[in-house]
């Protein structure tokens, strides 16, 4: 992971915000993120609620944690994973921005769904 975070651009918290760009997506229920500096992607399942946040806001901040985590983590033990990889230096950022369609940008709502 940090080879992956320091090679598409992520920074440290107490360094500037990195912009990488408009490489978030949202299709099919799914959330995919591209990687373009790196050509890597990584697609996850998106909540409803998330992907209407993203049609009002379509700009977002990528937190990658550098430590371990496992995948079945209930969402408490999630928030004690983030700040035990701030306190320790884990922790990597960024900010991404979702596209949106052509209509639907002019138009000023709407991501690719």
């Amino acid at each position: 992971m940090r080879a992956l975070a320091f090679a598409s651009g992520l920074r440290t918290p107490e360094q500037p915000l990195a912009d990488l760009g408009t490489c978030l997506t949202v299709r099919h229920g799914a959330v995919h993120l591209r990687l373009v500096r790196i050509s890597k992607g990584l697609s996850l399942p998106a909540h409803e609620h998330w992907k209407r946040l993203l049609r009002t806001r379509p700009e977002v901040a990528l937190v990658i944690g550098l430590a371990p985590l496992d995948v079945q983590a209930a969402a408490e033990e999630a928030d004690r994973y983030i700040d035990r990889c701030l306190h320790n230096g884990d922790l990597m950022v960024g900010r991404v921005h979702a596209e949106r369609l052509a209509e639907d940008a002019r138009a000023g709502r709407g991501l690719t769904t």
